[in-house]
């Protein structure tokens, strides 16, 4: 394989001016290009909004659906991390029809994006040079920060004169570190530490971080032990050194490798690594030192290098004592600390922008903060970190009543099963029955604790005073085949139409299909369900309530229902598709009914408007409600919850909050409770951790130590946050 590599003459510049070099550099030298042959990227001393030339971006002959990336990631990223950057760019175009931004990325070193931020601007004409401008928050744990222009359409756009602000001060387009003399103190992104990897360590021909654990493996081509930016070495020669030990019994040399990953073909952005290799035992010996020496590249296309074990056999080795040189230094690892706090003035804006929500002792009058943040809501999501905790479900229930007593909602919707919930509903709207009872049917444990229990006694009794206004109560969940399916059989009486019913009950209930056949399962079932839409649409069958539209409408609504179920089963991403039947039946469930204002009670990652490719539920109420949905989030820092562990319910310790985290930042600013509105929050140096994409815990119904990163921001449209949870109380442990 071969790798064109651009020498570089002395020291080198972003160039940001985009102006000719004297001595011939490349003037794109640091910048990388993604586009299709379609395009041509030039400079053009034609045109240049203060200097004498502009990046021109030629695609009078391309598709309009093509795009084109025109970006670099060259910068020195101590610079940057825990800071606030403003990007800018001048644009101008010429018969131009589509349109154009300016993106500013942060990655981690594993290439995870941890924020991102674009301003984007449709032309449909020509226009003269303007300002394009943005603004993001650089993680404090980045490793990368990437800075681009993004264009998509047909003709002429050219770009000039990109600045960047660190914290409103000018960044300077200095030589890059990489093409000087190495200077103390820099420090690639690696660690070096000691790595055994045996039988239980790898994954065949699969990365692997340093420390890192993994699945047993029969045969391995290839390890990578370190992977890390060069960014600071270019034109460096390079020497990693270390010790290995090597179990007996293995007949094949060790032998090691260093790979530079570049852009081999700039025009298409293909990604390729060059290998070195090195024999390091041609005599089998089973421990020793090794040491790699290679010389790294001065080009703007090789970003980063790794180095890792080839072997063409299974191996159990020891890999210790790693050094990494440039030019003879010794090139100490960068460990961005995680164990990072809110500061002074980070503490005092939260404080100042949110307010105590203490279950405790909130009053009414302490809940008035959210009158003005929900008066003009019509689906309130409450989301919730797990099902089982005492503090999040009594948090939400005072909540709830300040919105039915003060706010004019008058419909609580459960993340429960749809068909049960129309027995709390008649619970809550006649006073027939008994709680309990009607929470027991709800089938699952989740939502049989004594905190709901006492919250629907309260709407029960808000209903009994209030009879010409009362508070309605609907699930949403289809996952339960057998209650709708009972409801069916409820609902109908023609004889044809039940004996349909039982075939799919038969099939769907009896005999669940093995994978092999589930395909086949599913186009049975859903052949049989429109079967019985024909009987219910064409037929006419009999009803038990002739002439009733409300039945009319219950049985159209369990149709859907077993229909979703029926997809659910089989979909490849069951937990994308649920999402989108959850909002498909909240939205049937509000329509025709515009002044309802509903609370909707769900888990966090259900209630999420956050924009990814399998949408969660909260996502699509966006979309379809706008501003009218407000989605907001829980956290908590520690205690414990309730939550299936194994196969019992079982009271479970949270895990403190991990550093890095949102609850460990919220924590360490010393409050206990407290509520957060995000959703007109300005990016300020106070409160950019909250535009970072930090760890959220996630925990749902099994007990888990899980924290992902997320974007807080994009995700809610409030956060509320409990110190110390305890676990909610079930239904089986009250007399």
């Amino acid at each position: 394989m071969t790798l064109n590599l651009i020498e570089a003459e002395g020291q080198n510049k972003l160039n940001l001016s985009f102006e000719k070099s004297e001595k011939g550099i490349d003037p794109f030298l640091f910048w990388n290009i993604k586009k299709s042959p379609n395009f041509k990227i030039l400079l053009d001393s034609t045109e240049g909004h203060n200097g004498k030339s502009a990046v021109r971006i030629d695609m009078k002959n391309n598709n309009v659906q093509e795009s084109v990336f025109f970006y670099t990631r060259s910068f020195p990223i101590e610079l940057f991390r825990d800071q606030i950057i403003t990007l800018s760019v001048w644009t101008k175009t010429k018969g131009f029809k589509g349109k154009l931004g300016l993106y500013g990325s942060v990655l981690s070193d594993t290439g995870e994006r941890l924020g991102y931020s674009i301003k984007t601007d449709s032309s449909q004409r020509e226009n003269d040079w303007k300002k394009v401008e943005t603004k993001i928050p650089v993680n404090r744990l980045a490793d990368k920060f990437a800075v681009g222009v993004y264009v998509q359409g047909t003709g002429d756009v050219f770009i000039d004169d990109m600045k960047i602000l660190i914290n409103d001060k000018a960044y300077e387009d200095l030589p890059l570190a990489g093409t000087a003399p190495l200077a103390d103190g820099d420090q690639p992104n690696i660690i070096g530490q000691t790595i055994c990897l045996d039988s239980a360590t790898y994954v065949a021909n699969s990365p692997i971080a340093l420390g890192a654990k993994n699945q047993v493996s029969s045969s391995v081509r290839d390890i990578t032990l370190s992977h890390f930016s060069i960014d600071t070495l270019w034109g460096k020669k390079l020497k990693i050194k270390g010790k290995y030990t090597r179990q007996d019994g293995f007949v094949k040399p060790l032998k090691f490798y260093i790979a530079f990953l570049a852009y081999e073909d700039v025009s298409v952005y293909s990604e390729r690594y060059r290998y070195q290799e090195f024999l390091i035992n041609p005599e089998n010996s089973q421990s020793g030192a090794f040491m790699l020496d290679t010389d790294i590249p001065i080009t703007g296309y090789v970003k980063s290098a790794s180095f890792g074990i080839l072997s063409g056999e299974s191996t159990a080795v020891c890999i210790s004592d790693i050094e990494l040189l440039a030019d003879g230094k010794v090139l100490t690892p960068f460990n961005a600390t995680l164990d990072t706090v809110l500061s002074e003035e980070e503490t005092l804006w939260l404080k100042e922008n949110s307010f105590d929500i203490n279950i405790e002792s909130a009053t009414d009058q302490d809940l008035h903060s959210l009158a003005n943040a929900f008066r003009h809501v019509r689906i309130l999501g409450l989301g919730e970190v797990t099902h089982g905790s005492h503090e999040l479900f009594e948090t939400k229930a005072k909540i709830i009543r300040y919105c039915i007593g003060q706010l004019g909602f008058r419909q609580l919707i459960l993340e429960a099963d749809q068909v049960a919930a129309e027995n709390v509903n008649t619970y809550l709207t006649s006073g027939k029955g008994d709680s309990r009872d009607v929470l027991r049917q709800l089938s699952y444990w989740t939502w049989q604790t004594r905190e709901l229990q006492d919250l629907l006694e309260w709407i029960r009794m808000f209903n009994a005073n209030n009879p010409q206004d009362k508070v309605v109560f609907a699930g949403i969940d289809m996952q339960n085949a057998n209650t709708i399916i009972d409801a069916l059989g409820r609902s109908i009486s023609d004889s044809a139409a039940l004996n349909i019913l039982s075939k799919i009950r038969n099939i769907a209930i009896n005999r669940p299909a093995q994978h092999s056949k589930q395909q086949s399962q599913k186009d049975t079932l859903l052949g049989l369900v429109m079967k019985l839409e024909n009987n219910v649409e064409d037929m006419k069958i009999g009803w038990k309530d002739v002439g009733s539209l409300e039945l009319n409408s219950s049985i159209q609504t369990y149709l859907s229902l077993l229909k979703q179920n029926f997809i659910l089963r089989y979909a490849a991403n069951a937990n994308a598709y649920r999402d989108v039947c959850l909002a498909e039946n909240i939205h049937r469930n509000l329509s025709g009914r515009p002044k309802l204002k509903t609370i909707l009670w769900a888990h966090n990652t259900h209630i999420s408007k956050e924009n990814k490719p399998a949408k969660p539920m909260g996502r699509w109420l966006k979309q379809t409600y706008g501003s009218t949905y407000k989605a907001v989030g829980m956290a908590l820092g520690s205690g414990t919850y309730r939550a299936l562990y194994g196969k019992s319910i079982n009271n479970v310790a949270a895990k403190k909050p991990v550093p890095g985290s949102y609850e460990y930042l919220i924590e360490s600013s010393g409050l206990q409770n407290l509520y957060l509105d995000l959703e007109n929050i300005t990016l300020q140096k106070q409160n950019k951790w909250l535009f970072e994409r930090n760890y959220l815990r996630q925990t749902g119904a099994e007990a888990s130590d899980n924290f992902e990163r997320q974007g807080i921001l994009t995700s809610f449209d409030a956060l509320i946050y409990i110190k110390r949870s305890t676990p909610t109380t079930g239904l089986s442990r009250i007399p």
